[in-house]
């Protein structure tokens, strides 16, 4: 299995797309970690909208694009238990228990740390051992899914 590295790569034109949408969950872990001072019910709704209009669509299109061409168990292991987890972290952030302060920490720490997994070892793993797999499933008409838009924006709030 490959390792992690701090070096930036470019994306064969067939993971862009994927790359741009992981941009936007970058933000959204960001974003997370402002929500200090706002209310439980702000935190619920942010996350849950994020994953209603983006992130569960963004992990269907993986599952069902990329995951059948990883041909590293070791990967593919990690892909899919690291999906099991976040979904495990939205849905316990939509519940009425717990501390969402926590929740939305622990949240934005799984979704960044899956999000460089995806980025640093499995695309480029993706890259060097299935390109031609990648050129067959994926076409132009998977394009990025549309930017994240919430409000109210609690994140330019001058409190945090």
């Amino acid at each position: 299995m490959a390792s992690e590295t701090n070096i930036p790569l470019r994306r064969t034109q067939y993971l862009t797309s994927f790359s741009h949408e992981h941009h936007h969950g970058l933000v959204f872990c960001s974003r997370l970690k402002k929500t200090a001072f706002v209310d439980k019910e702000l935190i619920q709704d942010y996350a849950r909208d994020f994953w209603n209009r983006y992130l569960d669509v963004h992990f269907d299109n993986e599952e069902q694009l990329l995951l059948p061409i990883v041909s590293d168990r070791e990967i593919a292991k990690r892909f899919l238990a690291e999906h099991k987890a976040i979904r495990f972290a939205f849905w316990k952030i939509d519940t009425p228990c717990g501390d969402k302060y926590e929740q939305a920490k622990d949240l934005s720490r799984l979704l960044n740390e899956h999000i460089r997994f995806e980025e640093r070892i499995m695309f480029p793993f993706l890259e060097k051992t299935a390109l031609p797999e990648l050129q067959k499933i994926i076409t132009s008409d998977h394009g990025d899914l549309e930017a994240h838009g919430f409000l109210p924006e609690f994140w330019n709030n001058e409190n945090k």
